[in-house]
């Protein structure tokens, strides 16, 4: 989809925010025709195509919502967290880089143990059985 867009020359942002112009324009023409629609008394299975019409239009305006640019102000409110930032703080990077290199030097150290006991793995055993994992 993205690859479309730069091909034309045309940003990727720019290209769906063009799609979703586009989209945009025909849901509203779907939903007019749905209100222009009659439903008659009794018809039940006419009433229930018309509710699945009305359910694929809320589909398609969630999708256009979600197609929509964010602006600025958007990522301004977003912290470090929603964007997979990291913090900034010196500190705060090394004493988690610490505790990241301990998890993984008990990691290496309880797989070693494992592995002096005998245990192994084989991924290609059935589903559901994990292999020999030997004593802990």
């Amino acid at each position: 989809m993205a690859g479309k867009g730069t091909e034309a020359g045309i940003g990727t942002r720019a290209w769906v925010e063009g799609l979703r112009l586009r989209l945009a324009a025909e849901v509203e023409r779907g939903v007019q025709a749905l209100q222009d629609s009659e439903i008659t008394k009794g018809d039940v299975a006419g009433i229930d195509r018309h509710f699945r019409c009305v359910a694929n239009a809320a589909r398609a305006g969630k999708l256009l919502a979600a197609l929509a640019p964010g602006t600025e102000e958007d990522e301004a409110e977003m912290s470090d967290d929603d964007r997979g930032g990291e913090p900034e703080d010196p500190a705060e990077l090394e004493r988690l880089g610490a505790e990241l290199q301990s998890r993984l030097d008990r990691l290496r150290t309880t797989i070693e143990r494992k592995r002096l006991a005998g245990w192994t793995y084989n991924p290609r055993t059935p589903e559901g059985d994990c292999g020999d994992a030997g004593p802990s």
